[in-house]
């Protein structure tokens, strides 16, 4: 039954999508500007996304009619729909003269969505997303766009390989890549220039004393050196912003599968190490964003320079040639001994990256306990190693360098001894001064060309171990995808059928054959001893975990098919571990989200948070340390209780979070969420924080052992219920 239901939702879903599909017909005007037809159905904020979906490589998905808001909302629930994110940017000053991403704009006194698009260097092209017409940015229409916009992130993909990243690399940079093809073969054929004006410098114009033609030629060259000038400029910074741009999305996608991945995964690896393996964007983008298109052209091009170098002198050019192929293998030879090292090194700096982080937290016991020095030992014991891992990198960079100088140096001493020997035996084909001047001044750019090859491709023996490292984040799957099904509007409802859980195979069942109904807008209570599983079954409900054996579903639907960040959207949730991050209290309570100043100050009246407002000069502004170190543990509570409120939840999951209130102060807060129209799920050790529950839980072992409302518990004697009420009645 729940099968079908499922089905038809899909199909009437897809069924949805293909109709705005059809809606949203795109075409494209001689621009290559996608024009979506007028039509009263089409919204406008969607259609200028996809505007921007169309040049980013975003595929946008419209969300049902129903769930649409206004303003942020609407926008954000596009996003969600969509799978990625969304990024709120503030316009600088001449904003539209710099290059950038594509950018959602909103234009004139009624905010008109618009597309911003970075199609050329150096301005901004704005599309109005129903007709298509197209404006260049002038100062004047900059002055009638709202200085907030968007820009947009895609997902990573699922699975995750370098291939994939080059993907992405080449769908960033594509215009940048082919400008900087054409400056750099326009550049390498205004290099040609030099070896035909030395030959005919060396074998006319100074033997002839030729002084009208050797001007012509010092202007010739003046000209080619400005040109080249400006080449290796302009190839510089499209690099530059190649590189930029390809870091800044690449830590978008991959800070967004981070925050996708199941938190179990966050178990296995300390702070440090995924600090040092999430920090492979970096690396990885430098490299791939600069060396891989310099050893793509140097390629490329360095044949460019062969073609002379063949022509002027072959024996010469087998000489160069040799050189190269020793260089390629003495290459080869570091790239595996640094690669070998790269992963020493990693492998330690994580060790170290963690335990200093383990320092730092807990400093203040290390000073206790006084053991400074012990703690110190074992920092230097692991820096050590570092350092000595280091020493061998640099130590074989340096052997490399000096080798390869020397043997650059024998060898063109080779090339001058063939070519004496040519200029004093060559009859058939004279070999001259020039030509031997004219295959030098190919040969030089051939040889840096091939050697900023050979550097560029040894510096990727620094990815791959990073590689190694980071796929562990990459290959890790996500919690939702495109796969998952919307669970659209929660009702409250919650069924648990015969749930068995445990943490690892080898352990022992945490919770066995738990069954629970609960209906839209009930109050239910769950008690126990510590470690019989109660926050256990709260962190199943909000996908925290997933259960070995059994089913929760919402809405009669089964959780593990449902878009686990949709439903968690729906319910407020206050665990026993609730941080308190660094900022304000107003940052803490909204976590980046923008709500209206009713419902805020809603929130802060039903926690209680206003009255401890008043405790504070600062207010809302005051500021936190991370783990509210300067809050009492009720205080922390109330704003973790308000951020859960804030979104006004149709589910509200608490786990003690009154444990830290006096009995009048919690009866106020408990009278307050009575009133509430939501479904509550409360975990307590205090008894009268569940007294009105319409039934309560009792677990023991990680079975449910009773169940009831307060008034037949109480009735049930020799129970764990009455156990837990004689001993608060004490």
């Amino acid at each position: 039954m729940n099968e079908s239901k499922h089905k038809s939702q899909n199909l009437e879903e897809k069924e949805e999508q293909i109709i705005t599909d059809n809606l949203l017909k795109m075409t494209l005007n001689s621009d290559n500007v996608p024009i979506y037809f007028a039509d009263e159905n089409i919204d406008e904020l969607f259609a200028a996304c996809k505007i921007i979906g169309y040049y980013a490589g975003v595929n946008f998905v419209e969300p049902p009619k129903h769930k649409n808001g206004s303003g942020e909302s609407k926008l954000e629930e596009i996003c969600r729909y969509s799978h990625v994110r969304l990024h709120h940017i503030k316009f600088e000053e001449n904003w539209w003269q710099n290059d950038g991403l594509h950018l959602l704009g909103f234009y004139g006194p009624q905010h008109k969505p618009v597309g911003l698009l970075n199609l050329k260097s150096g301005h901004y092209t704005m599309v109005d997303p129903i007709t298509g017409k197209k404006q260049i940015v002038t100062q004047d229409i900059a002055k009638n766009i709202f200085l907030e916009g968007y820009t947009f992130y895609e997902p990573i993909p699922e699975v995750v390989t370098i291939s994939s990243l080059f993907i992405v690399f080449y769908r960033t940079n594509k215009g940048l890549i082919w400008e900087l093809g054409f400056l750099s073969f326009i550049g390498a054929l205004v290099g040609l220039f030099s070896p035909f004006v030395t030959k005919t410098l060396f074998d006319q114009v100074i033997p002839s004393s030729d002084y009208t033609t050797f001007y012509q030629i010092i202007m010739g060259l003046l000209i080619m050196a400005v040109s080249v000038f400006f080449f290796q400029i302009t190839r510089s910074f499209i690099l530059l912003r190649m590189s930029t741009l390809f870091q800044n999305r690449m830590n978008a996608v991959v800070w967004d599968k981070l925050l996708r991945i199941s938190l179990n995964f966050f178990r296995n690896y300390g702070v440090g190490d995924l600090i040092q393996r999430i920090s492979f964007v970096d690396v990885f983008s430098k490299i791939l964003g600069e060396n891989t298109i310099n050893i793509i052209f140097s390629a490329l091009f360095s044949l460019v320079y062969f073609i002379p170098m063949l022509y002027y002198s072959w024996q010469m050019t087998l000489i160069g040639l040799f050189s190269i192929l020793l260089s390629i293998s003495i290459t080869m030879i570091c790239y595996f001994y640094q690669m070998h090292i790269q992963f020493g090194l990693l492998e330690i700096g994580a060790k170290i990256n963690n335990f200093l982080i383990q320092i730092i937290n807990g400093i203040a016991k290390i000073r206790v306990a006084g053991v400074e020095n012990k703690v110190f030992r074992k920092w230097s014991e692991s820096f050590s190693v570092s350092q000595s891992l280091s020493y061998q990198s640099r130590k074989m960079q340096i052997f490399v360098d000096v080798l390869t100088v020397t043997l650059s140096s024998f060898f063109m001493l080779g090339i001058y001894s063939i070519g004496i020997y040519l200029l004093e035996n060559s009859e058939k084909d004279p070999f001259t001064i020039g030509i031997f001047m004219a295959f030098t001044a190919a040969y030089t750019p051939f040889l840096q060309a091939i050697s900023g090859l050979l550097s560029s491709a040894l510096s990727f023996s620094i990815i791959k171990p990073y590689w190694q490292r980071a796929l562990v984040i990459l290959k890790e799957p996500t919690e939702t995808n495109i796969a998952k099904i919307r669970p659209g509007q929660l009702t409250g409802e919650i069924w648990i059928n015969n749930v068995y859980f445990r943490y690892h195979e080898e352990t022992s069942l945490i919770l066995k054959d738990i069954n629970i109904q609960i209906n839209p807008g009930e109050f239910i209570g769950i008690i126990g001893i510590s470690g019989c599983g109660k926050s256990t079954l709260l962190k199943l409900l909000i996908g925290f975990e997933k259960p070995e054996k059994g089913y929760i579903f919402y809405n009669q639907k089964d959780f593990t098919s449902l878009d686990v960040e949709e439903v968690r959207r729906q319910i407020g949730i206050v665990l026993q571990t609730s941080a308190i991050i660094s900022g304000t209290i107003y940052e803490n309570i909204v976590c980046g989200r923008k709500y209206s100043i009713d419902k805020f100050n809603q929130a802060l009246e039903i926690s209680g948070l206003q009255e401890v407002l008043k405790d504070f000069p600062m207010g809302l502004n005051t500021m936190l340390t991370t783990g509210g170190n300067t809050l009492s543990g009720g205080q922390k509570q109330r704003i973790a209780l308000a951020r859960a409120l804030l979104t006004e939840p149709k589910i509200l999951i608490l786990d003690e979070a009154t444990s830290a209130l006096d009995n009048k102060t919690q009866e106020e807060l408990t009278s307050k969420l009575d009133n509430l129209k939501m479904t509550r799920v409360v975990v307590a050790h205090r008894l009268s924080t569940i007294m009105n529950a319409d039934r309560i839980y009792v677990i023991d072992k990680g079975m449910i052992i009773q169940s009831g409302s307060y008034q037949e518990l109480s009735k049930q004697k020799g129970s764990l219920f009455e156990k837990f009420l004689n001993q608060q009645k004490l």
